[in-house]
């Protein structure tokens, strides 16, 4: 799913307004609280963006939470940015360190059974949205009680600016962009998106109590038809029935159902799809290892997307199997079984750890 330029023009146009207006705040209380002194007023606004945008980063998640269990969810994880608390399979809540390129939080939350092959969704998409639209509000209110006081006043206005910003910025469904109002767009149109997304939510689950996505359920895995995959919410199941058959080490068979998606104008997005590419590339290198197959695959966007994705276990197996089978480069196939060794210490799912060292075990044997 490519971003439009209208996207990109949208979300710049809220940035650009946004810190434009931080900018022209900063001359403001240089002259109102710090008498002129612009260097010190943009040091305390600057001071309170950085906070605030963390903040709301966390309120955003927390909404999620709150709104996702008022309506029958149950916690499964929270993650804000690398930090990931998730509830394992004896029930305890345990700190990982997980990191998804793209996003500076995510709250996942187990679904309640599904009721005649549905399941609620409004609240807990528009959760994170209203929560930072409510902390903007509390924020205008305080810079406003509190204006006598010079840093409750900067960082009540700071919050409302950026509460506004990051707000819009998820709320409105931009064309190629996957925030909380395209989900709800996307849920909103049919019955299997929304069924897709407990399937998702499950599949957390399934993997935190250290199931492989191999023995899931069979009936969760459908490929979707080609009206299908023209929404993200439902084209992600073409990405499940994928990684089901590199679980199962049927790599001719994966390679070719991923090849078939990456021909065709989908809906997935971008880390779904570049995931993708990386497992067809480990398929073609410990098949046929065509090198015209392997760089086509091993693209320059492909390695920049590795680069934001550098501690992932799909990732790093593949680039391992790339220079051990593909560069003969053993020097630096080691490096990154080091780094796989270390990425699988704070993982958050053991299980896939698992399924990562057989493809590993797969690269050594197909040097033997």
């Amino acid at each position: 799913m490519k971003k439009s330029g209208f996207s990109l023009g949208a979300v710049l146009f809220i940035y650009m307004v946004a810190f434009g207006y931080v900018g022209f705040y900063s001359g403001t209380c240089a002259d109102e609280y710090f008498g002129g002194a612009f260097l010190l007023s943009l040091m305390v606004v600057c001071a309170s963006v950085i906070v605030g945008f963390f903040l709301h980063i966390i309120i955003h998640e927390l909404g999620h939470l709150v709104f996702g269990t008022l309506t029958g969810h149950r916690f499964q994880s929270f993650r804000i940015f690398h930090l990931l608390w998730q509830r394992d399979t004896d029930g305890k809540i345990r700190l990982y360190r997980y990191k998804l390129a793209g996003t500076g939080g995510q709250c996942l939350l187990q679904p309640p059974p599904l009721r005649d092959g549905d399941m609620p969704y409004v609240l807990y998409n528009l959760g994170g949205v209203i929560f930072n639209f409510l902390l903007a509000i509390l924020g205008m209110l305080a810079s406003v009680v509190w204006s006598k006081i010079v840093v409750l006043a900067i960082f009540g206005r700071i919050l409302f600016v950026l509460g506004m910003m990051m707000g819009l910025e998820n709320i409105l469904p931009l064309p190629g962009i996957a925030n909380d109002g395209g989900n709800l767009l996307a849920l909103t149109k049919s019955k299997e998106a929304r069924q897709s997304l407990w399937v998702q939510m499950m599949g957390i689950v399934k993997l935190s109590q250290g199931i492989r996505i191999k023995d899931f359920p069979e009936e969760w895995f459908r490929m979707p038809d080609d009206k299908q995959l023209q929404n993200h919410m439902e084209a992600v199941m073409a990405a499940y029935v994928c990684d089901r058959l590199m679980d199962r080490h049927q790599f001719a068979q994966a390679q070719e159902t991923i090849d078939s998606l990456l021909e065709r104008e989908t809906a997935l997005v971008p880390v779904h799809r570049n995931l993708l590419r990386t497992n067809a590339l480990y398929c073609e290198l410990v098949g046929a290892c065509a090198p015209e197959k392997v760089d086509t695959y091993a693209a320059k966007d492909l390695i920049r997307f590795w680069k934001t994705m550098a501690a992932n276990p799909t990732v790093i197996v593949t680039r391992y199997a790339y220079e051990k089978l593909y560069k003969r480069n053993e020097e630096e196939a080691a490096k990154y079984l080091t780094m796989f060794e270390k990425a699988a210490e704070t993982y958050p799912y053991p299980c896939e750890i698992a399924a990562h060292r057989e493809l590993l075990a797969i690269v050594d044997e197909k040097v033997r």
